[in-house]
């Protein structure tokens, strides 16, 4: 399978429907969503018809198809860790580097139904989260 990516920079919600036009002249399959992109961004998707993926479990709940990150709740419990021993002296450069054990997976079925997308059964079962 070949993938080809193409990086689509808007800086604001002023600029998200000439992206979506363009996404859209060139057939863009899909669209991944940051956590910082302007809030009307995963209900645009929807409307274009474009799926869009994410990193963040709230934007499944806003209507992105799929989202895998790691567990942020885990992930702050881990940076409060590392802020209490820097507070009681250690060097920041000491700290080993720590990678997520936790990941979620949240999909959105409501909004894979409505793009007419049918997701495979393994990765329905495999979700944390399915929302319908």
């Amino acid at each position: 399978m070949h993938l080809d990516t193409q990086p689509l920079l808007v800086r604001g919600a002023d600029e998200l429907d000439d992206a979506f036009a363009a996404m859209k002249k060139d057939q863009t399959d899909a669209v991944i969503v940051l956590i910082n992109a302007p809030p009307p961004t995963v209900p645009l998707a929807l409307n274009n018809r474009i799926p869009a993926f994410s990193h963040h479990k709230a934007l499944a709940k806003a209507g992105a198809v799929v989202c895998y990150s790691a567990d942020f709740s885990e992930r702050g419990r881990e940076i409060a860790e590392y802020v209490d021993k820097i507070l009681k002296g250690a060097k920041p450069a000491d700290l080993p580097v720590q990678e997520p054990d936790n990941f979620e997976l949240v999909v959105n079925l409501k909004s894979a139904t409505r793009l007419g997308l049918t997701l495979p059964r393994e990765l329905l079962a495999r979700a944390d989260e399915v929302i319908e």
